[in-house]
């Protein structure tokens, strides 16, 4: 799936997303990368009639009907773009589904689509009405994420969707979202109180590493780079360092000679870091220069670097106020999540549902 149509499915699925079962995320300050919102096998529970013993999913095999919710189906193709998303928002972040992870991340997925159809059947039996307007507004904000309306049209049809059963699509999923505005959003609040307890108890979170302010001049060198061009390399750093030491505008050198792209242009500046952050050789040398002070040629596997540290901040506590909004953010999401997985669990307990893998 290209990521513009993953982006699609994505853009539909995050609506109801509270109601999923996800798990609260662990540090106010982090969020995981994208994965199934639950580690549980297929569900248990008198309300789950005909349900197959749990086993590995297997791929190949699996049933054209996964799963039925009250006798609507939930179709493989539902859970194998559901996959293929989470594939595809983990491959933007650099990461990969683990071997060892698939079975969990297909059971927890279904269990997404399970709880998104029980919400979006409590919608409708609850007449929740969705203005056109809200569902126009939504389909136009998401075109506007494609360069030209053939890109986008491109995108559904890639998807097997027209846009007519998009707009549905959005309709059920903004009646999700008015449905858990009421049942779960209206009922969340988070006090001072608890976010000063939150505080409290978790001063781990809260601890800010000791970090540098520093900029560099990379006279950067290949590594199969020969004697003979090395040696020139070297020759150019010796000559900027000479430049830096004697009073030259440092941020103008790493403009004029620099070869890192990402800080050249910004004459070298780095802004802070912390240990752990750059290769050794650099940070080391980083670490120990006083404010204003420049380093002699430092060598790694890009080349040869002259630093000079503007900034140091010694390790220390993040100030509650500093730390506020993030603080109620995140009480205010597990709350949310926690109140959301009850209802979910209350419309299951009356539903009738059947689980084929």
């Amino acid at each position: 799936m290209s990521k513009r149509v993953s982006l699609l499915a994505a853009a539909l699925v995050s609506l109801p997303s509270l109601a999923l079962g996800a798990d609260a995320k662990t540090d106010a300050k982090t969020t995981p990368a994208p994965a199934a919102s639950s580690a549980a096998a297929a569900p248990t529970g008198k309300q789950i009639i005909d349900v197959k013993p749990a086993s590995p999913v297997d791929e190949a095999s699996m049933p054209e009907i996964v799963a039925k919710v009250n006798g609507v189906d939930i179709k493989k193709a539902d859970l194998q773009n559901a996959v293929e998303t989470v594939k595809a928002q983990m491959q933007m972040v650099g990461q990969a589904i683990p071997e060892d992870r698939k079975d969990e991340m297909y059971r927890g997925l279904l269990d997404d689509l399970i709880a998104t159809e029980l919400l979006a059947q409590e919608a409708s039996t609850r007449k929740i009405a969705v203005a056109d307007k809200d569902v126009d507004d939504f389909i136009a904000t998401f075109k506007a994420k494609f360069p030209t309306e053939e890109v986008f049209q491109r995108a559904i049809k890639e998807q097997g969707i027209t846009e007519a059963q998009l707009k549905s699509d959005v309709r059920k999923q903004l009646s999700i979202k008015k449905l858990l505005d009421k049942e779960v959003m209206s009922k969340v609040a988070v006090d001072d109180a608890a976010v000063q307890k939150f505080y409290k108890e978790n001063p781990d979170k809260f601890q800010e590493p000791e970090q540098v302010h520093a900029e560099h001049v990379l006279i950067g060198v290949d590594k199969n780079a020969d004697d003979k061009t090395r040696a020139e390399k070297k020759k150019l750093a010796d000559q900027v360092l000479k430049d830096a030491k004697g009073g030259k505008d440092f941020g103008g050198l790493a403009k004029q000679y620099s070869d890192d792209p990402g800080s050249k242009d910004k004459g070298g500046d780095l802004g802070f870091f912390p240990k752990g952050e750059m290769v050794p050789a650099f940070e080391d040398a980083a670490f120990k220069l006083k404010p204003g002070e420049i380093s002699d040629i430092v060598e790694t596997p890009y080349g040869f670097h002259i630093i000079k540290v503007l900034e140091k901040k010694p390790a220390h506590v993040v100030p509650l106020e500093d730390e506020k909004q993030d603080i109620t953010d995140f009480l205010k999401d597990k709350k949310a999540g926690d109140l959301a997985k009850t209802f979910v669990d209350t419309l299951r307990k009356k539903a009738k549902v059947q689980v084929f893998i």
